[in-house]
């Protein structure tokens, strides 16, 4: 078996796994969890930092989640997540920062509270949101729709403590080119 424990409450639980830290889990086949409270349960998952998880248990323990940081989850087949408080759950997708989602198949997520749930999308900035195939979004509060790439320029409303959404420039999906004024 061959699995490495050091540290305080630590388990190595499969075959070449390592653990070192406290409290750590490392529940499969050259898995690797470090720091405190981190787990890795996917094969050859890596979890480090401080309550992050690396797991693919609920997809057949595909290969390769990568966990670092604060409070982080990379729970599919060769995600990452890292910052703090990101997940990345679609297939093959990266979520980074503070607050991410990169929740679509191969799927990047940037920035502060932004979320690339589209397949192949990338959202970037803050508080920006990517929920179509194929897309890009960047800036701030973006609006939603159906675009290749849209900046946004949005605000945060304090009084209704609610994001105002708007784009300062989009590229449709015809390849038109829209520029637009600031209140839309």
């Amino acid at each position: 078996m061959y699995a490495h424990a050091e540290g305080n409450n630590n388990l190595a639980n499969g075959m070449s796994s390592h653990v070192e830290g406290y409290n750590n889990k490392a529940y499969n086949n050259a898995a690797h969890a470090e720091g405190m409270d981190t787990v890795a349960e996917g094969l050859a998952a890596h979890a480090e930092g401080m309550g992050t998880t690396a797991s693919t248990k609920d997809v057949g323990n595909a290969p390769g989640a990568h966990a670092e940081g604060i409070n982080t989850k990379a729970i599919n087949l060769a995600t990452h997540a890292e910052g703090q408080s990101t997940t990345a759950s679609g297939a093959n997708s990266h979520a980074e920062g503070q607050g991410t989602t990169a929740s679509g198949d191969q799927s990047h997520a940037e920035g502060s509270g932004t979320t690339a749930s589209g397949a192949y999308s990338h959202a970037g900035g803050y508080g920006t949101i990517a929920s179509h195939e194929a897309q890009t979004a960047i800036g701030k509060y973006n609006k939603d729709v159906d675009s290749l790439f849209s900046v946004g320029n949005g605000e945060y409303d304090e009084a209704t403590k609610q994001p105002v959404r708007r784009d300062a420039f989009r590229v449709e999906r015809d390849g038109g080119i829209v520029f637009l004024k600031n209140k839309q």
